[in-house]
C-alpha cells in the first residue's frame, strides 16, 4: 500500500506542471566574471560583462611579486577576445579569493594555451589548481589537453561544482605551478546553483539515483564531501545552445553529433510548437526548454542496432550521468507502453524498461533520470583515458506499440575521489600508483532491510562477507533480502552483487555471494 500511495502521489504531482513561460529561469545569488590579465572591464560576444582583474579585490596583496598580466600574441579563429586574449601568468602559489554565499557554485576556468607577449610558452606550463578542499587539476597542461582533442577549439573551459559551506564563506581558488614551471589562467567564472540541482531531488521511488555497477544499491550524496567536474553537456538531436540561453546558470549545451558512436545515427527530432512543462521533480532550471524540445530517436530498422554515444573519461572515478527525456510528438506517443527501451551504460543494464510516458504521465512533460557508474582502472592500477558508452535499444519483451528509443539531453560529471581529488592525467602521462593514498576507515554497522555502505573508499572481505565503510558517498541497499546473519562486520545479500573499491579508488572488485537463509 505504501508503494502504491507513493506512486499515486508522484503522478498526482505531475498534474501541477509549469510551462516554460510561466516562471523566469533561475537567478544566481553569486555571479562573478573575471577577465584575467585585463586592466579594464569588457563585454564578451554573448553580451556578458567581464571585470578585469588588474587591481581587483579578489587578488592577493603581493600580486605584482608573484604574477604578471599578459596578452596573447595571436588570436585563433575559434577563440573570442573576451576572456581569452589576456591572461594572468603565475610564478608561484597564488590565490583568487571570492566572498560568496553558502551553497553550490559553478566554477569555470578559461584557458587559451597560446604564445604570450612576455615570451612564455604555455606548452611548458604545468600547474595544480585547488578550490577549498578539492584538487581540481594536478600537473595540468592546457596545451596537451587541447592538442589531444580531435575536434576541440584552441581554447579550453574546465567546469566544476563546489559546495561552499557555512556563513561568511569564501571560494578560494589556488594556483600552484609545478617545479620550474608556471601557471596561467585567462578567465574565471563563479555562478551559484540551486542546492538541489544535481545532489538533491532524488527519491527512492519517483526519481532514484541508481548505481549501475550494482543495481540493488540506492546511491546518496554527502553534499559536504562531494564535488563534480562537468565533462559533457549535450543537446541531443539539436544544435549548440549558448550559455546565455541556458536556464539561468550559463551552462553551454553542445550538439551530440561528434559523440555518436557507430554508423547508425538515428533521426534528429524537434518540435518548436510544444509547450515544455516542468514539475517539482524537474524544475524549470533543470535544462532549458530547447533541450527538451529536441531529441534523437532510432527510426526505421531500430531493432538491428543500438543508438550509442561514446565519451572519453578518466579511469578510477565515479561518474554521474543525467539523461533528459521528453515525449515531443503528442500525435504519436501519448500512452504507456507505446515506446519502451533499455538503457545500457558501459555494457551494463542501467534501465531495463524506460517508458517516458510512464515516468512523466503525459507528452510535453520534462523529466530526467540519474545514474552513477564506476570506471575502473586497468590491471596495473595506473589511471588512463577510457571510453564510457551509452546505448539505447528498444525493449520488445514488453511488446510496445513502437520499436524505438529516444533521448533529449545528456550531462556527464566526474565525482571526486575519497581524497577530494578530481584531477585526471595529461594525455600520454601516467600516474605513479604508489602516489595513490589508501583510506582504511572502520566499517559501519548495518540494519535489517536498509544498510548504508560507502562507495568511494577502501573495502575488504572478512569471513566471506563484505565490510561496509563510510566516506563522502553513501548508498542504501534496497533489497529486502539484506540481512545481518553475522556480527556487524558481516553482511550478506542473497544472490546480489556487492561492489567495493579496494586499495583506495584504484581497483573495483565484484563479490557474488551465494544464497544464505
Amino acid at each position: 500500500m505504501f508503494t502504491l500511495l507513493v506512486y499515486l502521489s508522484f503522478h498526482f504531482s505531475l498534474l501541477f506542471t509549469i510551462t516554460s513561460s510561466d516562471t523566469p529561469p533561475y537567478t544566481p545569488t553569486d555571479y562573478i566574471l573575471i577577465n584575467c590579465g585585463s586592466s579594464s572591464n569588457a563585454t564578451s560576444t554573448d553580451g556578458r560583462h567581464w571585470e578585469g582583474d588588474v587591481g581587483s579585490k579578489f587578488l592577493p596583496n603581493d600580486v605584482a611579486n608573484i604574477s604578471l598580466a599578459d596578452t596573447a600574441t595571436e588570436q585563433h579563429s575559434s577563440v573570442t577576445q573576451i576572456p581569452f586574449l589576456t591572461a594572468r601568468i603565475i610564478r608561484s602559489q597564488f590565490s583568487y579569493t571570492f566572498p560568496v554565499s553558502p551553497g553550490e557554485k559553478f566554477l569555470r576556468l578559461y584557458f587559451y594555451p597560446s604564445s604570450y607577449s612576455s615570451g612564455l610558452n604555455t606548452s611548458e606550463s604545468f600547474f595544480t589548481v585547488t578550490a577549498n578542499n578539492y584538487t581540481l587539476l594536478s600537473n595540468f597542461n592546457a596545451f596537451l589537453i587541447v592538442s589531444a582533442k580531435k575536434f576541440a577549439p584552441a581554447s579550453l573551459i574546465k567546469e566544476f561544482i563546489i559546495n561552499v559551506q557555512g556563513m561568511n564563506q569564501f571560494l578560494k581558488v589556488n594556483f600552484l605551478p609545478s617545479m620550474n614551471s608556471y601557471a596561467f589562467v585567462n578567465g574565471i567564472e563563479v555562478v551559484s546553483t540551486p542546492d538541489d540541482l544535481y545532489m538533491g531531488n532524488h527519491d527512492m521511488y519517483a526519481n532514484p539515483l541508481k548505481f549501475v555497477n550494482c543495481p540493488n544499491v540506492q546511491f546518496e550524496f554527502d553534499q559536504n564531501k562531494t564535488a563534480f567536474e562537468a565533462l559533457y553537456r549535450l543537446n541531443v538531436g539539436g544544435n549548440d545552445v549558448s550559455p546565455v540561453y541556458d536556464s539561468g546558470m550559463f551552462r553551454e549545451w553542445a550538439s551530440d553529433d561528434k559523440f555518436i558512436w557507430g554508423g547508425d545515427r538515428g533521426n534528429p527530432l524537434s518540435n518548436n510548437e510544444i509547450a515544455i512543462k516542468y514539475t517539482p521533480q524537474t524544475p524549470n532550471y533543470a535544462a532549458p526548454p530547447i533541450v527538451y524540445a529536441t531529441a534523437r530517436a532510432m527510426g526505421q530498422f531500430s531493432t538491428s542496432f543500438n543508438l550509442s554515444w561514446i565519451f572519453p573519461v578518466d579511469s578510477g572515478f565515479l561518474y554521474l550521468l543525467r539523461l533528459h527525456f521528453c515525449e515531443i510528438n503528442p500525435d504519436l506517443i501519448t500512452k504507456e507502453n507505446q515506446r519502451v527501451f533499455t538503457i545500457f551504460i558501459n555494457n551494463r543494464t542501467a534501465e531495463p524498461e524506460a517508458d517516458i510516458i510512464y515516468w512523466a504521465h503525459d507528452p510535453g512533460i520534462s523529466i530526467f533520470r540519474d545514474y552513477i557508474v564506476y570506471v575502473s582502472n586497468p590491471p596495473d592500477g595506473r589511471r588512463n583515458k577510457q571510453d564510457l558508452f551509452l546505448a539505447l535499444h528498444p525493449n520488445l519483451d514488453v511488446k510496445p506499440k513502437y520499436a524505438d528509443a529516444i533521448l533529449n539531453g545528456l550531462e556527464l560529471f566526474k565525482l571526486n575521489s575519497s581524497e577530494g581529488n578530481l584531477a585526471g592525467t595529461n594525455p600520454g602521462i601516467a600516474v605513479d600508483p604508489n602516489s595513490l593514498v589508501s583510506n582504511t576507515k572502520s566499517p559501519n554497522k548495518g540494519s535489517s532491510g536498509k544498510f548504508r555502505v560507502s562507495i568511494a573508499i577502501v573495502g575488504g572481505v572478512a569471513g566471506g562477507a563484505a565490510m561496509a565503510l563510510t566516506i563522502g558517498f553513501r548508498t542504501r541497499l534496497l533489497s529486502r533480502r539484506v540481512i545481518l546473519q553475522f556480527p556487524a562486520m558481516h553482511t550478506w545479500m542473497s544472490g546480489t552483487c556487492i561492489e567495493f573499491l579496494i586499495n583506495g579508488p584504484t581497483t573495483l572488485l565484484n563479490y557474488m555471494f551465494p544464497n544464505h537463509g
